[in-house]
């Protein structure tokens, strides 16, 4: 509306006043009335509201699910899933760690998971990493030499340990370090 030359000051100045003194059926009150203790309140509810939805559309580990491919709305939703399925390694907040037959992972928001029987495992996830790390063996500067949890071992630069925060050590390195401090 602001964009629109013709609306005045006033007039939007009257349009603001009638939005903010409605009540609105989300927050229950109108955004002029809201208090510190009332936005205190609403915002508890709708935290426990969401942790309520993410137990409940949580997906076990174990579970075999199915993931949707395109987002074509006129298209049928079984359309839409893959052909293979894949197995939940975890939850990851809204997140779910998935994991082929040669236990390649990937993370998928849970929405585009579907659980599912019908199909043949994955044999890869196309793109993903080699799998969950289970050990660090060795470290040089800027590498660990690590083992996977199918077996497999090579060496990585350490930032791949450290997934959306490069400069911060994870766990595992923590861990790593301390039993070597504590072997000497």
């Amino acid at each position: 509306m602001n964009s629109k030359p013709h609306i005045s000051i006033l007039k939007m100045n009257s349009l603001l006043n009638a939005y903010n003194s409605t009540v609105h059926s989300s927050i229950g009150c109108a955004p002029n009335d809201m208090t510190p203790e009332l936005e205190k309140d609403y915002i508890e509810k709708k935290r426990a509201h969401t942790d309520t939805l993410r137990l409940t559309t949580r997906l076990e580990p174990g579970t075999t699910v199915r993931i949707m491919t395109a987002s074509d709305r006129f298209k049928k939703k079984r359309s839409n899933l893959s052909k293979e399925l894949y197995t939940v390694s975890s939850n990851e907040g809204s997140n779910v760690l998935i994991k082929g037959a040669d236990h390649s992972v990937a993370s998928y928001p849970r929405f585009r998971l579907f659980p599912s029987t019908i199909g043949k495992l994955a044999k890869t996830i196309d793109n993903a990493k080699r799998g969950i790390v289970e050990e660090i063996l060795d470290h040089n500067q800027s590498k660990y030499k690590v083992r996977y949890e199918g077996g497999v071992t090579e060496w990585i630069p350490k930032k791949n340990l450290r997934e959306g925060r490069p400069t911060i050590p994870s766990p595992l390195e923590h861990s790593y370090f301390k039993a070597l401090e504590a072997s000497k």
